[in-house]
């Protein structure tokens, strides 16, 4: 790799994503940081050349469906903040289908986003009971 550093990071996404055209959350972060204290990117732009280059290759960006997930989430959480649980069902299985990460993982990551969005899990049942939701882990 020679030349300018941005055609550098441009080969290290190319590299990276070489075999499931997918960019993990991790493999990205470890581009960027390389962008940054290699070859002296800001974090805005090393992650801006990185998303240019991924969409430019048909390269999908894990860190995507996260942003989607979490829309998802506001969306069908409402005024009222409550996600169901069929609703987190529906949006973990979306983030399974597009990710390389197992159902398990997928669950945490999901109830991770509620949880930093500051939304609850509507009860269900006949007690009511929000098990559902404190069962993943």
């Amino acid at each position: 790799m020679r030349g300018d550093p941005q055609d550098k990071l441009r080969e290290l996404v190319l590299l990276y994503s070489q075999r499931d055209k997918v960019l993990t959350t991790a493999e990205e972060d470890s581009i960027v940081n390389t962008a940054v204290s290699e070859y002296g990117f800001t974090v805005g732009a090393a992650r801006a050349i990185v998303i240019a280059t991924a969409a430019g290759a048909g390269i999908e960006v894990e860190g995507d469906y996260e942003d989607a997930a979490k829309a998802m989430l506001v969306a069908l959480g409402g005024t009222r903040k409550l996600i169901k649980a069929e609703d987190f069902d529906l949006i973990a299985q979306y983030y399974h289908g597009k990710s390389k990460l197992p159902q398990d993982e997928v669950r945490r990551r999901v109830k991770q986003l509620i949880e930093k969005a500051g939304i609850s899990p509507a009860p269900r049942g006949i007690f009511f009971s929000t098990r559902w939701f404190r069962t993943i882990r």
